[in-house]
């Protein structure tokens, strides 16, 4: 970071990974060093949640911009299988949403999985979920069919199929490449 930073200006950072905070002392030390060497760029980390309580107790939350927890259902036992781990809780992220720093520093990002998260009526149900826990950034996106999992529960979506006469459209977003 230090040499990169004195050749360019860096402009973005994102962390992920896997788990970012799964070495929890790799991961406070890496944002540290990236926030002090690109103090004015913008900053930002997906997690799970594998240590959320930790991240959102630490003063490592006040380094990120934003903070793009993935969450693949509304419910949190559906959402733990899908992990296969303990991922936060609804009250968890209702909880630590109140103390965001900016209005999009939290964002949930969601992936259409078979059998889940598939239809036009289940996008509604997360959609009214994630109102319910004070987020405004959602992200919902299907599965790069890449291995067997991805290709078995690949849901092809358009975000069109959302928009109807039930539908109100406040930002538009576009995007370059192969993400729309």
């Amino acid at each position: 970071m230090k040499e990169i930073s004195s050749k360019i200006p860096i402009r973005k950072i994102s962390v992920s990974g896997g788990e970012p905070t799964l070495y929890w002392d790799n991961f406070v030390k890496i944002s540290e060093e990236c926030r002090k060497y690109a103090p004015d760029c913008e900053f930002s980390m997906t997690t799970d949640g594998f240590r959320f309580d930790k991240l959102m107790t630490s003063h490592v939350v006040e380094l990120y911009d934003y903070i793009q927890l993935s969450r693949h259902h509304y419910d949190d036992e559906i959402n733990n299988s899908i992990f296969k781990s303990k991922t936060p809780t609804t009250d968890e992220i209702i909880k630590y949403s109140k103390y965001k720093k900016t209005e999009d520093q939290f964002q949930i990002r969601c992936n259409l999985i078979k059998n889940h998260i598939d239809s036009k009526e289940e996008v509604f149900k997360f959609l009214e979920w994630v109102g319910k826990v004070g987020i405004n950034n959602v992200g919902i996106v299907s599965l790069m069919p890449v291995n067997d999992f991805s290709k078995d529960n690949f849901i092809k979506f358009h975000m069109r199929e959302l928009i109807s006469d039930n539908f109100f459209l406040l930002k538009e977003w576009s995007f370059k490449g192969s993400c729309e």
